[in-house]
């Protein structure tokens, strides 16, 4: 079974050229994304030492050791009290 030509069968060309405009622009920013770095077992263990007891200082409910945690951790807590209330 033979594909029809798509602008025989009466697509827009220009329809086909935006689309693979679009094609080219996300692989040419994919190409441009940062290459990702791989770790191991070893560097993970190192970074999880480097933090200390984490264990400890979120069970210690002091608010200073816990926020100092998150920091660590590049983490962000965001609480709505609104959303909560309902």
């Amino acid at each position: 079974m033979l594909t029809p030509d798509p602008i025989e069968a009466g697509l827009d060309p220009a329809a086909l050229v935006d689309a693979m405009n679009l094609a080219q622009a996300a692989r040419e920013e994919l190409g441009n994304l940062p290459e990702s770095a791989t770790i191991d077992a070893v560097e993970v263990y190192a970074m999880l030492d480097s933090l200390g007891d984490v264990e400890r200082a979120l069970n210690s409910r002091n608010p200073d050791r816990i926020t100092q945690v998150y920091r660590d951790l590049g983490l962000q807590v965001l609480y709505d009290n609104k959303k909560r209330r309902s």
